[in-house]
């Protein structure tokens, strides 16, 4: 669906060059307000397409890469991972053990 889109997009955009090019032509006044009209109107149909195509963009990435989803009022602190405010000496903020190096890779004092 979406290569259909954007061949309509591209086809505005060819009409939208036209017009333009068009409008530096020597026209009549009614000639030139048509045309104009015809712009805006390519214009606006072009911007709506895009937002359209952007949408799709977006909900195609979600499909892709679904994120899980976080309702704060059954969550504690909002949806915000809790961090304990006690850590043990042994472990790091997100749980990883670790060992302090040892005395003895340390210089010798003089």
């Amino acid at each position: 669906m979406i290569d259909i889109e954007i061949v309509r997009f591209q086809t505005h955009r060819k009409n939208i060059e036209r017009y333009i090019r068009l409008l530096q032509t020597s026209l009549t006044e009614v000639e030139r307000q048509y045309i104009e009209r015809r712009l805006t109107e390519e214009r606006s149909a072009m911007e709506r397409l895009q937002v359209l195509l952007v949408g799709e963009a977006d909900a195609a990435d979600q499909a892709r890469n679904p994120q899980p989803s976080v309702n704060p009022a059954t969550t504690a602190n909002g949806g915000q991972p809790e961090v304990p405010s006690q850590l043990p000496a042994d472990r790091d903020a997100q749980g990883y053990a670790w060992r302090a190096k040892e005395s003895a890779q340390a210089p010798a004092p003089m």
